[in-house]
């Protein structure tokens, strides 16, 4: 059965109820610390088999994240999904949903492991916490970043202003003079913190600028990115990360 939550108190004990805290569930998390419950526009939603809570849904103006266990009824799932409606549905390469999506993209996780020593410079590099989100805005449009997908700054900068003001978001920029040269966004909760986007200019790549800006993030969080393609999945193996599952996401 899947119910609407309306109800602070009882998200935070469906979350804390589930044993893997995966990075969907972080996903999920993030939005709920930053936002909480009635906000327009914002949704959630739990699956239940009998008192075994066995699945967790957001659901942000169209796009949809997952949580699934090896308890979910993916028919059901489904086709609540299908009901409800969705631009895009992110969720664990592992299930497999039914909906009527036109296409999909899928790759790796990956989690940081061992940090690398980097042999690129040995200048010391100044990582700033950055709060010109108009800046940092421009630069990743700039880098042609796949993955910020909001054309609207106002949609981007609110979103990032409420998750940083609640802690679930922190943005670090390298600069050359005033310009911004390399630039990180990492979002998370006590649990997991997950890396993007992340990018450099083009001039500056291959000096380990990315590499300082990921590896700035607190020792006692559990690091991730998502890979969408082999060349990225390989740089990141370089600097320690070690595949740690499959994500895809289905657009209609």
């Amino acid at each position: 059965m899947i119910k609407y939550i309306e109800n602070e108190s009882l998200l935070s004990k469906i979350i804390d109820s589930f044993e893997n805290h995966d990075t969907f569930l972080t996903k999920i998390n993030s939005v709920f610390k930053a936002y909480g419950i009635g906000v327009r526009g914002i949704d959630f939603w739990f699956q239940q088999n009998q008192n075994i809570y066995t699945a967790l849904i957001l659901k942000t103006d169209g796009n949809i994240v997952l949580y699934l266990t090896e308890n979910t009824d993916i028919t059901e799932l489904s086709e609540f999904i299908n009901v409800i409606g969705y631009s895009s549905v992110l969720l664990d390469n592992s299930f497999n949903l039914q909906l009527s999506g036109s296409s999909q993209s899928q790759g790796m996780i990956m989690k940081l492991c061992e940090k690398q020593t980097s042999k690129k410079s040995d200048s010391v590099i100044n990582i700033c916490n950055e709060d010109n989100y108009k800046k940092v805005y421009e630069f990743f449009n700039s880098q042609k970043c796949d993955d910020v997908k909001i054309n609207s700054y106002g949609d981007f900068a609110t979103d990032l202003f409420s998750k940083v003001r609640c802690g679930v978001s922190r943005v670090f920029s390298i600069y050359e003079n005033d310009k911004i040269i390399s630039c990180m966004i990492a979002t998370g909760d006590k649990i997991n913190t997950i890396i993007g986007p992340v990018a450099t200019s083009k001039e500056f790549q291959n000096c380990g600028l990315a590499r300082n800006l990921i590896y700035s993030v607190d020792d006692s969080q559990n690091v991730y990115l998502y890979c969408n393609d082999d060349e990225h999945t390989q740089i990141y193996r370089k600097m320690g990360f070690v595949p740690s599952g499959e994500w895809k996401e289905i657009y209609r």
